[in-house]
């Protein structure tokens, strides 16, 4: 399945990265972007650097996203090169070091739209919610990949559409989570 990204005024605001995973090794290909396409209406984008072409659209709350399908993996330079193969590179012992995006938490003036977008149409499976009392969906997670949840849309008290609550990043461990960061 090709990758959803955050772009447009969240993306002005820093707020970019990527929102599902590549499933490649999962059987999907290429033409899935094209599928995809027919259903989302909007428009091709060059791609950033690193990117191949982009189709952007929004999603039923307003959300400016994109997918993709072709991606430059990071080539380490050889000074960086890490001991082990399961790392990008080795660590640095500065800053946040961040393994990867976790999670993005979008609010919705509505959940059960934008869920079931994604859901329906680029193939998110949900994993939890927040039903309240009267029926209403308040909030409800989906995973593209193996962990429990990559994406969360949760109502937006206010009655806005396409807003952000969050976005969190995978460290190492907790204490690095926790620690200063140290400049050098």
């Amino acid at each position: 399945m090709p990758i959803a990204r955050c772009r447009g005024a969240a993306a002005r605001r820093g707020v970019v990265g990527d929102v599902g995973a590549d499933q490649r090794g999962q059987g999907a290909d290429a033409d899935a972007l094209v599928r995809r396409r027919a259903v989302l209406h909007r428009g091709w984008h060059d791609g950033d650097p690193g990117l191949g072409p982009t189709y952007v659209f929004h999603s039923p709350d307003g959300h400016e996203l994109e997918i993709y399908w072709e991606s430059e993996w990071y080539a380490v330079p050889p000074e960086l090169a890490p001991a082990l193969k399961n790392q990008a590179q080795a660590y640095p012992g500065r800053g946040v070091c961040v393994r990867r995006l976790d999670r993005v938490n979008f609010l919705a003036a509505e959940v059960e739209p934008s869920t079931g977008f994604v859901r329906d149409v680029l193939g998110g499976r949900p994993t939890e919610q927040i039903r309240l009392d009267d029926g209403t969906i308040a909030g409800r997670w989906l995973t593209f990949t193996n962990k429990s949840y990559d994406l969360v849309y949760t109502r937006d008290r206010t009655g806005s559409r396409g807003r952000l609550h969050h976005i969190a990043f995978a460290n190492e461990t907790r204490e690095a989570s926790c620690a200063p960061p140290t400049c050098s």
